[in-house]
């Protein structure tokens, strides 16, 4: 109960990168998301308007209560985007 409580209430200590880490997002649906939406749609002319999409299908999943920043979101999207853009050239 008690983890349960301090998970609940983001009171448990996290690593901040390296093997193994939790983290409060699903950062793998995210990337499913991602492929899904360059598939079907291709990809919209800016970055950022990929991360608002990215940053809404977090929203959408947590009653927008539960999201990265638009920065952590960034740093997941950039490696794909530009090896997508190098394709294009």
């Amino acid at each position: 109960e008690v983890h349960g409580f301090e998970y609940e209430n983001d009171m448990v200590r996290r690593v901040a990168s390296g093997p193994g880490v939790t983290s409060p997002y699903d950062w793998e649906g995210m990337n499913v998301a991602l492929i899904q939406r360059i598939h079907n749609k291709g990809l919209p002319p800016t970055q950022g308007e990929l991360v608002v999409e990215m940053q809404d299908w977090f929203a959408d999943r947590s009653d927008g209560k539960k999201m990265p920043d638009s920065r952590s979101i960034r740093r997941r999207i950039t490696p794909i985007w530009k090896g997508l853009q190098e394709e294009e050239v």
